[in-house]
């Protein structure tokens, strides 16, 4: 939705709830790709998808244990 104000301004309303509508949806299934089946046997992969979507503050991941930093580092790559 890369729209100028001028060009936002002459769309309808029921459009403009149609694009707000679209980036709403995607962000849906972004974050259902993220955060969907939740359990212990993939905590480290949920939380590492988490992290790389910049939704854990770093004073959130210093509070996480340092063997789960450094596997969160690993799956990420920076380990």
């Amino acid at each position: 939705m890369s729209r100028t104000n001028s060009a936002l301004s002459a769309l309808s309303a029921h459009q403009r709830y149609l694009d707000v509508f679209k980036v709403i949806e995607q962000r849906d299934r972004e974050m259902a790709g993220i955060l969907d089946d939740p359990k212990r046997s993939n905590a480290l992969a949920m939380l590492a998808r988490v992290r790389l979507a910049g939704l854990l503050t770093e004073d959130e991941f210093s509070g996480l244990s340092p063997e789960t930093r450094g596997a969160i580092q690993l799956l990420l790559g920076a380990g």
